[in-house]
C-alpha cells in the first residue's frame, strides 16, 4: 500500500528538531517530510517584517508535492503557516493538523483567547538583549504547567543545543509576523478535513481560542490533551501518533 504524504511545520524558535520526540514513531508509517521555516535549517533568511503570512504560504508551497496532496501537519507558527498554505494553495493540501493553533497569535478586538500583546513585546525586547537566553526561556513557558513537563523539556532541549537554531532576523520577523497574524477571515473558507490537537492547558494559545477556531472551520474536529501544555506531540508521543494516525487512516 501507498505510504500517505505527510509535512511536518515547525513552531518559531525551535526548527524542525522540534519534531524528534515523534519523528521515530513517524518514520515507515508515511511518506514523511519535515521542513524547515526560513532562516531555521541552513534556509535562507525571512524576507523582511513585512513579510505576510501568504508570504509563508508560498515558501511552504515550493516543497510540497505538486502531484500528491498532502497531510499538512503545523505546531504553533506550524499551524499559521498550515492554514494559510491550505486557503492560498488548496490543491496541494490533502487535510490539516494543527497543534496548538488559533487564528491569533495575540490578543484582538472580539478574540481575547491569544497571548497577551505585551509579553510579545517582551519576547521582542529579550530577543534583542539575549537571543539564546530568551529561547530558552521560552523553551519552559512552552511546557508550563504540563503534567509531563520534564519529559517533554528533556525531548526538545536538542532544539538548542547547538546555539540558535536560526538566524536573529529570521527569529525577530517571525515575531512581528505572529503579532499581526489574523486567520479569522480565512478558516472559513478552508474546506479540507482538520484535526486540531491542543494542550488543555496551554500557556500561549489558551484551549478557548481553539474552540473557536474549530468552530469556525467547515470541516473540523478537535482533540484536547489532558494536562498537556504547548506541545503535546512533546509531553505524549504515543497519544499523539496515535490519534494522528486514526485521522489519517479515516481520509483513505
Amino acid at each position: 500500500m501507498t505510504r500517505q504524504s505527510l509535512t511536518l511545520i515547525h513552531g518559531w524558535g525551535f526548527g524542525p528538531r522540534a519534531w524528534q520526540p515523534v519523528l521515530p514513531l513517524l518514520t515507515g508509517r508515511y511518506d514523511l517530510r519535515v521542513l524547515a521555516l526560513p532562516g531555521y535549517g541552513g534556509t535562507d533568511d525571512w524576507r523582511s517584517p513585512s513579510s505576510t503570512l501568504a508570504d509563508l504560504a508560498d515558501f511552504i508551497a515550493t516543497s510540497l508535492p505538486e502531484n500528491r496532496p498532502t497531510i499538512l501537519c503545523g505546531w504553533s507558527l506550524g499551524a499559521f503557516a498550515a492554514l494559510a498554505t491550505a486557503a492560498h494553495h488548496p490543491s496541494l493540501v490533502r487535510a490539516l493538523v494543527l497543534v496548538g493553533g488559533n487564528a491569533r497569535f495575540t490578543i484582538a478586538e472580539k478574540w481575547p483567547e491569544a497571548l497577551p500583546g505585551e509579553q510579545l513585546d517582551e519576547f521582542v525586547a529579550a530577543l534583542k538583549r539575549d537571543p539564546l537566553a530568551l529561547l530558552k526561556q521560552f523553551s519552559l513557558l512552552v511546557h508550563k504547567g504540563d503534567s509531563a513537563a520534564r519529559l517533554a523539556i528533556r525531548a526538545m532541549a536538542p532544539c538548542l543545543a547547538d546555539g540558535l537554531p536560526a538566524s536573529i532576523g529570521s527569529l525577530r520577523n517571525g515575531l512581528e509576523l505572529l503579532r499581526v497574524a489574523d486567520l479569522r477571515d480565512i478558516a472559513p473558507q478552508i474546506a479540507q478535513p482538520t484535526l486540531l490537537l491542543h494542550g488543555e492547558v496551554d500557556p500561549l494559545m489558551p484551549l478557548a481560542g481553539a474552540q473557536r477556531l474549530a468552530a469556525l472551520l467547515p470541516n473540523a474536529a478537535l482533540e484536547v490533551f489532558a494536562g498537556c501544555a504547548h506541545a503535546p506531540f512533546a509531553a505524549n508521543p504515543e497519544r499523539f501518533v496515535a490519534r494522528l494516525d486514526s485521522f489519517t487512516r479515516a481520509l483513505a
